[in-house]
């Protein structure tokens, strides 16, 4: 009786062990239905966070290193944490610099963060709702500190616009930018283009860039979904909740970045919202997670 006492008992503190172990730990590991969910990967918590805080963590984020995309200007006040998700917010705000409104910046503030630190490859996923505004709310990859030997990329898991705007609601586009490389001064250049399998987008100056944009059932201002990215020497992978929906040869996205998460005007694309409907439902982050092959 004893025994089998003793041995109940064993057996439950393992159960709640185990228990424990897995809410400390699960979170760190792709959700159930990921197509990565392999075991192979290992967490790098530089570039993960549950916004578990009261505040947003400035040792992972820092504001991004330019003033916005007019007329949309840059708050990092815009990006706050509250009951563990991260809000970025667009709001009607003519409260900007001068030297800022004399460039096209007005009416509009919008926000955007990045990482401190940068990476080289990996698996990243992060579950978020899209604002519901025609303003963009992003996941994407910039440099962290200027170009890496003579590159300069970007790449966008996704630029989502919310049920403002019913035609581009749905839409899930995601592109890589070759802004600057060694081979050329112009990104534009025929042998940039050679190399890197890109077209530019017709305005001066502009990136080299290739892409695609997949159409889902549902718009993304509507529910949390989660969006994947797997980049490694090889290909580009871009994922909708488990779903593979575009990928592409690695021809030219070989140098380190900083993940980015940001609310952003486009005019040209998107249009702009009435300021009457600011501020809009935020985009709402419930995690970033970054993974690199163990």
């Amino acid at each position: 009786f004893c025994l089998n006492r003793l041995f109940n008992m064993l057996l439950s503190l393992t159960f709640l062990c185990l228990l424990q172990h897995c809410a400390t730990t699960n979170r760190w590991f792709p959700a159930p239905h990921s197509p990565f969910n392999t075991g192979k990967w290992k967490p790098v918590p530089d570039l993960s966070d549950e916004f578990n805080g009261k505040q947003l963590n400035m040792t992972k984020w820092k504001a991004c290193d330019y003033a916005g995309h007019p007329p949309g200007f840059f708050e990092l006040k815009n990006s706050n944490v509250k009951d563990g998700q991260l809000l970025q917010w667009a709001r009607a705000s003519n409260d900007i610099p001068p030297k800022y409104k004399k460039v096209g910046f007005h009416n509009y503030t919008t926000t955007c963060i990045k990482t401190t630190t940068s990476i080289k490859y990996g698996l990243f996923e992060v579950r978020a709702r899209a604002g519901n505004s025609s303003i963009s709310s992003s996941f994407w990859f910039d440099m962290l500190d200027g170009a890496v030997d003579n590159w300069k990329i970007e790449i966008d898991v996704c630029e989502l616009g919310g049920a403002e705007n019913p035609k581009l609601s749905n839409k899930f586009p995601s592109h890589t930018h070759i802004w600057a490389t060694p081979y050329a001064k112009r990104p534009n250049a025929t042998i940039v283009q050679k190399k890197c399998h890109c077209k530019p987008d017709g305005q001066h100056d502009s990136p080299c860039t290739v892409g695609n944009t997949y159409t889902a059932p549902f718009n993304f201002s509507a529910g949390f979904h989660i969006y994947g990215f797997e980049w490694n020497e090889n290909e580009l992978a871009f994922y909708l909740d488990g779903k593979m929906v575009y990928k592409k040869v690695n021809y030219c996205s070989h140098v380190p970045v900083s993940l980015v998460l940001n609310r952003a005007t486009q005019p040209g694309w998107r249009g702009l919202p009435p300021l009457s409907v600011l501020p809009d439902v935020p985009f709402t982050v419930d995690y970033v997670r970054a993974w690199q092959h163990a």
